[in-house]
């Protein structure tokens, strides 16, 4: 494909699945519901640091 100089040019690169790559995605579907209390976790973020005085 001729391009006149300094035309800049965007490259997309696309990866297809297989159908067994597709198939473990879909069975793996929500398999880490419930594994985390969300709220807990947001809790102890917000929670300031606490380290020990420097001796």
């Amino acid at each position: 494909m001729p391009l006149p100089e300094g035309t800049e040019v965007d490259i997309l690169i696309l990866e297809t699945k297989s159908p067994e790559d597709i198939d473990a995605f879909t069975q793996t579907f929500g398999a880490w519901k419930g594994a985390l209390d969300v709220d807990a976790f947001l809790a102890g973020l917000r929670q300031p640091l606490t380290r020990p005085e420097p001796k």
